[in-house]
Parts: C-alpha cells; structure tokens; sequence
C-alpha cells in the first residue's frame, strides 16, 4: 500500500497535466449526459477541476478522456498502460479491479 501511496504522489512529475483537453471532455462528453440527468442544469466544470490537486488532475485526464471506453463504462479500464509507477500499483490493476469496481 505504501508503493501505491508513493506512486500517487509522483504521477504528475511522470506525466504533463492535460487539464485543457479534461475540461473539454467534460464540456463536449460529460455535461450532456449530466444536464439529462439534472433537469438541465450544467455540470460546474471549472469548479471540479479548480478543486482537483495536480496529480488528481493529471489521473482524470489519463481515467476519462484517455479512456478509450464510452461514457458509461469508463470503469472498464483496467490499466492506463502507461509504465507509470502509480499504474505498477493501481487500484484498477487485476489485483484490486472487483473491489474499484464495487466502489
């Protein structure tokens, strides 16, 4: 648990943070489908994202619109598949993928 701790922590000195292209995602894929579910009303994107830590950050990116999974099934990845040490001990490696899967 200590090495996915750790692993956490250095994920954005690993990675660029790709925060304008998670903001569009979330403006073009996500907010549709919330405003459907919402009775209207528009995600608060920037609010999300403002509120996110750098290495949070740079996990959406990598979690939602790098994921090649539709909307909806983004919970499928089982890896990022990008020799990250955070990816090495991952909570949606096929050691923890039934228990992410349940949260």
């Amino acid at each position: 648990m200590t090495e996915f701790q750790q692993s956490f922590q250095t994920y954005q000195e690993q990675h660029d943070i790709e925060r304008r292209e998670l903001k569009q995602y979330y403006e073009a894929q996500f907010n549709g489908v919330y405003k459907d579910r919402n009775q209207g009303g528009s995600a608060p994107i920037a609010t999300w994202l403002d509120n996110l830590s750098d290495n949070a950050l740079a996990l959406q990116y990598r979690l939602m619109p790098k994921n090649s999974h539709p909307l909806g099934s983004k919970h499928l990845l089982d890896s990022l598949n990008d020799g990250s040490d955070y990816d090495k001990h991952t909570v949606i490696s096929p050691n923890y993928s039934p228990v992410s899967r349940r949260i």
